[in-house]
Formats: structure tokens, C-alpha cells, sequence
């Protein structure tokens, strides 16, 4: 890219862009799939990006997974909580250059499913009384 300054002399530069995180979750699965844009515009490119990810009422981002060259990411994390927050963050090849994403968060509903019928026959249906997702409630009482 190239343009004048105010004393009209040319200067230039390269043409850089940021990294913009998206993704989605299945509930039913607890997956995460994040996606983003290559970064562009470093002399001698990309050498990795990573994964940092906070998770509730956690303060800071911690270092999640490390996804190489890759842009996507696939991960059966859902579990851990009900809102994950991330964020990338690319490597520049043979040098300490780093540019961060945008954040991204993902929020799990851990919606609890109370059976009202159980049938102990050993079909493997309702053979037990298991409240799904009651684990995700620690301090609940089940009366």
C-alpha cells in the first residue's frame, strides 16, 4: 500500500490484516468448532497459532492448545463450563512478532432433563434415574 505524508513524499507499506475469530457449539455434543483468517502481511509469514481460552468467571485467558499452521479447531470441551471465551494468537516465523484476534465467546445452556418414568427391565431404557447435566450444578440438593 502506498500514499503520501504531509511533507508529499511517497511512503509504504505493507498491506496487513487482523485476525477475526468466529465459531459455533453443539449442546447437544458439547463441541466447540472455532474458525479464522490467516494472518497476512509479515516478510516471513505465520509460523503457528495458538489457542487461549477463559472459561466462567475465570479473569485471564490461559494457553488452551497450540493449532499450528491451521485456521479451525475442533474441540468436545463443553463441559468445562458454560461460557468459553477465546482468543488466537499468531506467531510470526523468525521473529517475536505476535498479533492477537478478536474474542470470541460460546455459551453452553447445561440444560438439566429430570426423567418422570423409570423402568428397570434391562432394555437399556430408563433402566436408571439419571438427572442429565445435574453434575454441571455442584451445589444443588436433589430432594
Amino acid at each position: 500500500m502506498a500514499g503520501k505524508n504531509a511533507c508529499n513524499r511517497k511512503i509504504e507499506t505493507n498491506v496487513h490484516n487482523t485476525i477475526l475469530l468466529t465459531g459455533s457449539n453443539d449442546e447437544t455434543s458439547k463441541t466447540i468448532l472455532l474458525k479464522w483468517n490467516q494472518y497476512l502481511g509479515w516478510t516471513y509469514g505465520v509460523a503457528r497459532y495458538e489457542v487461549w481460552r477463559r472459561v466462567d468467571k475465570e479473569t485471564d485467558y490461559t494457553f488452551y492448545s497450540n493449532e499450528g499452521p491451521d485456521t479451525t479447531a475442533d474441540y468436545s470441551s463443553g463441559k468445562d463450563g458454560f461460557v468459553h471465551c477465546f482468543k488466537v494468537v499468531a506467531y510470526q516465523n523468525n521473529s517475536n512478532e505476535i498479533s492477537w484476534s478478536n474474542e470470541f465467546c460460546i455459551t453452553f445452556l447445561h440444560l438439566i432433563s429430570i426423567p418422570n418414568a423409570i423402568t428397570p427391565n434391562g432394555n437399556g431404557f430408563n433402566d436408571t434415574w439419571k438427572i442429565e447435566n445435574i453434575d454441571m450444578y455442584p451445589d444443588c440438593d436433589v430432594e
